[in-house]
């Protein structure tokens, strides 16, 4: 009947007066279409000016339009809510996104240190494995030394012990007075010094003329042989520092020891910090 008088153009909307107290009465979500309908019927009764219809629909406007204006404060509400919770939920995401960047950015500077804590290993393992091998080499220089004496020491005594059996004292003497033995010892000496001190320290001479003047830098006879002026800096650079020891080393006097240093020192960049630059020479960090 409602769907007729809206068809028909006779503004007799009694039905859909009807129809909107039903639907209001029926359930509150109807509140809006209730609304609708009871507003349509009221414009058609102020247009015929119908007081019995206007005053019937009076009575149940109000409570309808109430209805109405709760339903829709109810979907207010709920759109506040949901916007709240869209609203917290968007601050928990930009927190989160805040955190992982945090997390990121730490992450990486993590990465950072550990490659360089394992750069700073590395280079500490080499180091030790450079220190280890000339811990290797010293005890092999050592050793080689020790066991070339040892042997001249066995030979000596069997030398010894044959003259004496001979009764050949005065040529006993006369063969440990030989220079020339005393000069095959040093020979011996050098060059197994040397090579080892070379091995150890490939870059010595090349520092030791860093602090020299130009036109008096050394010249290495061959890449395996000292002069006898790096020679004695070599063995400074290894912590014998006395001059008599050094002078029992190399066979020979302390005197000309001595003479050998003032030269170098006067050959020097600077005189004044020339011995313990000599200490700093092939420095291992």
């Amino acid at each position: 009947a409602a769907i007729s008088d809206m068809v028909c153009p006779l503004k007799e909307n009694l039905a859909l007066q009807e129809l909107s107290t039903y639907l209001y009465k029926k359930d509150t979500k109807y509140a809006d279409r209730a609304a609708r309908y009871i507003y349509c019927s009221m414009e058609d009764a102020k247009f015929y000016n119908n007081r019995l219809r206007m005053l019937e629909i009076s009575s149940i406007l109000p409570i309808i339009a109430t209805a109405n204006q709760e339903a829709l404060a109810h979907k207010e509400r709920i759109v506040r809510g949901v916007l709240a919770v869209v609203s917290f939920l968007s601050l928990v995401l930009f927190a989160m996104a805040i955190f992982g960047y945090k997390q990121n950015k730490w992450l990486v500077t993590s990465r950072r240190e550990v490659k360089s804590q394992n750069r700073q290993l590395t280079e500490l393992n080499e180091k030790l494995i450079a220190t280890n091998h000339r811990r290797e080499t010293y005890m092999r220089l050592f050793m080689d030394i020790s066991a070339v004496y040892i042997r001249k020491l066995i030979e000596y005594r069997k030398l010894v012990s044959r003259k004496i059996k001979a009764n050949q004292a005065a040529d006993l003497l006369k063969t440990i007075n030989s220079y020339k033995l005393a000069e095959e010892e040093a020979t011996t000496f050098y060059t197994r010094f040397d090579r080892a001190f070379i091995e150890l320290y490939p870059g010595f001479v090349d520092e030791l003329n860093s602090l020299l003047l130009p036109e008096a830098k050394i010249a290495q006879p061959s890449p395996n042989c000292l002069t006898t002026e790096s020679r004695i800096y070599a063995l400074m650079r290894l912590g014998v520092t006395d001059s008599q020891e050094i002078a029992t080393l190399l066979f020979y006097s302390t005197q000309t020891i001595y003479n050998y240093k003032s030269s170098m020192r006067a050959r020097a960049i600077n005189r004044d910090t020339f011995d313990d630059d000599i200490n700093r020479l092939c420095h291992v960090g």
